[in-house]
């Protein structure tokens, strides 16, 4: 009864801040590394209709396990907009869970519930705990690995290079474990990775900048990236056992959100799933990228923030799994009318239902001239000829540029530029295809 109770009083308490808050009507998102607050826009709380929290049930499995929660808001218009770093977050058992920020972590065995509260609408989510008693040493091929790539460590432009970097070659992206974990377990006569005294292992010390490094600051003490390393290390360098889980895919959440006005950031939360069948939380080690940053932006805690209305792709990467959130901001563009162009096709269905939507009205038809250049561009990769131009420009037919595309189809140049083109993109070479 005394949980209880104290458990009512916080979310009385919780309500009655939430209701103030909104007053005020924003709140500006704080910087998860520096806790001052974020130079981006501003978060519009408004009145929300109601509220809901994602995951909506999940278990932390061992100490070092976590979860992101996402708090999103339904307005009476239809608009949603992300209000997880607006929201006051209360665990009905302090014991079990606490959270964070936004992040719940494990505090012991058990059951329990966090509720979230924001401009008076309340959502809560069900937390099991469970494996606090027993060890869990940090995984080289599903924790080092994916530390060592969000610290940029492995790209092609450092140690993944095919020749490596100041004599220290990784794989690139972690594609092969063997080989990292050959060169950090036995090169450089130990000095890479130091188990007696993990601080001044010089895979932590160049990072950080505590020694000269060709490529920069890329850790700081404390954030996801150093911590595993630092821990791995700490741990003596430990091989994953043969029953160590295989990452299955990742997840992104959400998977699609549009935004209108007021709608100016996204926190994302990636979870990764495994042969296992367990499912966590890896949105700190995973790494963003923006598909339009003229749209918007992410960051390394996956928050993604608005710039210009339009829609972008944020491609989430964990070890070698990718899954994409699409993220739209529209505005309302003064004097937009739509103008219903034709549709010759399933794909201007597509198109244009995007168009209309973003308000952005289809360009008017290009010319013989535009036409012909672009379409011997994207299907065989060169420029007409004088005499294939000649003959497109004086040719009559009502439908010639349909006649034109087949043609073109139908040439080697079209099989040519395309064979090579999907080679690059699959990363076709001899020694991986062959003619069985």
């Amino acid at each position: 009864m005394p949980r209880l109770l104290s458990f009512r009083v916080a979310t009385t308490c919780l309500v009655l801040a939430s209701v103030v808050l909104v007053t005020s009507n924003r709140t500006q998102a704080a910087d998860s590394k520096t806790g001052q607050p974020a130079a981006a826009a501003v978060t519009v709380i408004g009145d929300p209709a109601s509220l809901s929290l994602v995951p909506e049930k999940f278990t932390l499995a061992g100490k070092r396990s976590r979860q992101q929660l996402l708090a999103t808001a339904q307005y009476a218009s239809g608009e949603v907009r992300d209000l997880t770093t607006a929201t006051e977050y209360v665990s009905n058992n302090p014991q079990v869970a606490r959270v964070e920020n936004g992040v719940v972590l494990p505090v012991g065995n058990g059951t329990c519930q966090i509720l979230a509260v924001v401009a008076g609408k309340a959502a809560k989510v069900d937390v099991t705990v469970q494996g606090m008693e027993a060890p869990h040493p940090m995984s080289f091929k599903n924790e080092m690995l994916a530390a060592l790539t969000k610290a940029g460590c492995n790209l092609g432009a450092c140690h993944g290079s095919p020749s490596g970097k100041g004599g220290f070659r990784l794989s690139l992206r972690a594609y092969d474990p063997v080989l990292d974990i050959m060169t950090l377990r036995t090169e450089y006569y130990g000095r890479r990775t130091n188990i007696v005294s993990p601080e001044e292992s010089l895979l932590l010390r160049k990072p950080l900048m505590e020694l000269a490094h060709g490529g920069g600051r890329r850790l700081k003490k404390g954030d996801p990236s150093h911590t595993i390393m630092h821990e791995w290390i700490s741990e003596g360098l430990r091989l994953d056992q043969a029953a160590e889980p295989e990452v299955v895919k990742i997840q992104v959440l959400p998977e699609n959100r549009v935004f209108l006005k007021d709608g100016n950031r996204q926190q994302l939360v990636v979870l990764a799933h495994f042969s296992d069948g367990a499912v966590r939380d890896v949105t700190q080690v995973a790494c963003y990228s923006s598909s339009a940053e003229t749209v918007a932006r992410v960051n390394d805690d996956g928050v993604v923030d608005k710039v210009s209305r339009g829609e972008t792709a944020i491609l989430a990467r964990y070890l070698d799994k990718m899954a994409t959130s699409y993220i739209t901001f529209l505005e309302d563009v003064p004097g937009f009318a739509w103008n219903n162009p034709p549709e010759n096709n399933f794909v201007d269905t597509y198109v244009f239902g995007k168009l209309k939507q973003l308000q952005i009205l289809p360009s008017e038809l290009c010319s013989d001239e535009e036409f012909l250049r672009r379409a011997y561009l994207d299907v065989t990769g060169r420029l007409p000829t004088v005499a294939e131009s000649q003959q497109f420009l004086q040719d009559t037919a009502p439908n010639k540029r349909d006649l034109l595309v087949d043609a073109l189809v139908d040439t080697d140049d079209f099989a040519s530029f395309w064979t090579l083109t999907l080679g690059d993109v699959l990363r076709a070479n001899s020694k991986r295809l062959n003619a069985t």
